[in-house]
């Protein structure tokens, strides 16, 4: 079962790799459209009342990616979906740690922390996204950036725990180490 759980992560990282690379070079050529006029193949670019909008058709795929055609927007989605493709490959090597020969070491350590740091990232997002919420409006209200740091914060939680148990299992082997 650990098995098929790690290959499933580095399928997901693989997938999520393919996903940003494809999105970063086709938000290029939307920008090379969009100057230039020519027309693009996977690309639609849409005028409305006040912005331009952009598509990304998924071949083979009934799918597509919309975005406000703005270079902010561009590079926080390419930030985004980069996050997330470091995050799988961590979540990969997490996983990894549990089918491996040996648990207790202290490569086995440096993952999960890494792991730890990547899910601390969305908290402080949501955290600072929080305080410009109620600066600029004077309230808070929930939004889905929240929610998904929500479960990071748990997902922290988790890694925390396993590491403290890595940390003593650690611990414990080395004693025994010393003493045989």
């Amino acid at each position: 079962m650990k098995k098929i759980i790690f290959i499933l992560s580095k399928g997901l990282f693989y997938v999520f790799a393919v996903f940003f690379v494809f999105i970063f070079i086709f938000s290029i050529l939307a920008f090379v459209e969009y100057q230039l006029g020519w027309d693009i193949l996977f690309v639609e670019i849409t005028e409305r009342i006040s912005d331009t909008y952009a598509a990304i058709n998924f071949p083979f795929l009934d799918m597509h990616v919309g975005f406000i055609f703005t270079l902010t927007v561009v590079f926080a989605m390419w930030i985004g979906i980069l996050f997330y493709v470091i995050y799988f490959y961590t979540l990969k090597e997490f996983f990894k740690v549990f089918i491996e020969a040996q648990v207790f070491n202290a490569k086995s350590l440096k993952r999960l922390r890494i792991f730890f740091y990547i899910n601390l990232i969305p908290l402080v997002y949501a955290v600072v996204l929080t305080i410009y919420q109620v600066l600029q409006n004077g309230k808070f209200k929930f939004e889905e950036d929240q929610g998904i740091a929500m479960f990071h914060l748990f997902i922290v939680f988790l890694v925390y725990l396993y590491m403290d148990i890595i940390k003593k299992g650690n611990e414990i082997q080395e004693e025994n180490d010393l003493t045989i």
